[in-house]
């Protein structure tokens, strides 16, 4: 299930925090946007997650969730969490958080699509785009 996809050539947009987590809401955040065609490789991936989802007994009656990937990608994780390793392109892993990644530049990515459902509110599963 957890098949990791390589993204290419991905333009950072917005507010960026990756090497270190953003001091108001202590987690990490990437968005950018990509070729439609890179991004269409993942749509396989989430209809197996969801798919995963409803063979579950407990999904009976809920509503699904599926992100939307039309030109952009967005992730999100908390430090708590595994965070993705972050490479320069000679592969060398990136140590300074000072590094400035904004807006602009252009990355990499290597994500994997998860499956995910609520057990607290009994209603929701889906699935989510995790680096």
């Amino acid at each position: 299930m957890s098949k990791f996809i390589k993204i290419n050539n991905v333009k950072l947009d917005g507010y960026q925090a990756i090497v270190k987590p953003s001091q108001k809401f202590n987690n990490y955040t990437l968005s950018g946007t990509a070729d439609q065609s890179q991004l269409d490789q993942l749509i396989p991936l989430m209809e197996q997650a969801i798919q995963w989802c409803q063979s579950k007994p407990e999904t009976k009656g809920r509503k699904k969730t599926v992100p939307s990937i039309n030109g952009g990608i967005k992730l999100n994780w908390k430090p708590s969490q595994a965070a993705p390793n972050i490479v320069d392109s000679r592969k060398q892993p990136i140590t300074d958080e000072n590094l400035p990644l904004y807006a602009g530049s252009v990355v990499n990515l290597v994500v994997q699509v998860k499956p995910w459902i609520m057990q607290n509110r009994g209603n929701d599963y889906g699935c989510s785009i995790r680096p």
